[in-house]
């Protein structure tokens, strides 16, 4: 029952070289596995792979971030451009409304102003066909000349007035054989005057600065003359008289 029994020497040992067994070698030309090397070499692998993965998650989370912003920018700008756009026309639209009523107002007041008092002081041209195409004789051509052509005996009184943006002329006409006068709107129309003592049709119009009349025959409208009226400066002015067969003589009128 106290008997205490010591195992064998023998069995000591072996227990021994069996707990210190795994650390010897049995085969020295086999190599030691790399139980402990694999570990290492996995994990430089491991960062490597991670490193790289890093920077994409970075970019990933720039753009993430970066892209509101772009799409502020774009629907900022078109509201600016819109207005920017805008703001032109308007402005071209007020100019072109001022602008057009003074081009308008310079058509009548450019024209010129034959009111006044005028003495014929010069006449220059071939008479003697000119009153042959109106149908004068010899006779009347031969006396006409001898009266100088009405140098310093006829005379013209005129007055222009502007009424409702249309110009009215008046021109009473003077000389020793007598008198006429003749009321027009100057639009081109076609309106009765007097010629010579004989009734006529007078349409007068302007052609830039000339104020043009046609007289024309009443019973057969056959044109009679075109008169070429012109101011030369304020003191002057002159009168083309041209014939149905293109014959043309002139009036210099100086201002009284």
């Amino acid at each position: 029952m106290g008997v205490c029994c010591a195992k064998p020497d023998a069995d000591v040992s072996s227990e021994f070289m069996t707990a210190e067994q795994p650390k010897i070698n049995a085969n020295p030309h086999k190599a030691a596995e790399p139980t402990a090397v694999a570990p290492k070499l996995a994990e430089p692998q491991a960062a490597a792979a991670a490193a790289a993965e890093e920077p994409k998650a970075d970019k990933s989370v720039v753009q993430k971030t970066e892209e509101p912003a772009a799409e502020l920018a774009k629907v900022e700008e078109p509201p600016a451009a819109a207005a920017a756009a805008e703001e032109p026309k308007a402005v071209e639209s007020v100019v072109q409304k001022t602008e057009e009523p003074a081009a308008e107002m310079p058509k009548v007041a450019s024209k010129p102003n034959f009111s006044g008092t005028w003495a014929l002081t010069k006449a220059d041209g071939d008479w003697d066909k000119f009153l042959t195409d109106q149908g004068a004789g010899y006779a009347k051509r031969a006396m006409f000349k001898s009266m100088g052509l009405g140098v310093g005996k006829l005379s013209e009184e005129i007055k222009q007035e502007t009424r409702e943006d249309k110009i009215h002329i008046t021109i009473v006409t003077k000389s020793s054989q007598g008198g006429a006068q003749n009321a027009f709107l100057v639009d081109g129309q076609e309106q009765d005057g007097i010629d010579q003592g004989a009734p006529c049709l007078i349409a007068p119009r302007w052609e830039d600065d000339q104020l043009v009349a046609q007289l024309f025959e009443k019973k057969n409208h056959k044109i009679k003359v075109t008169l070429y009226r012109s101011m030369v400066d304020e003191s002057n002015m002159c009168l083309v008289m041209e014939s149905a067969k293109g014959n043309k003589v002139q009036r210099h009128f100086s201002k009284q």
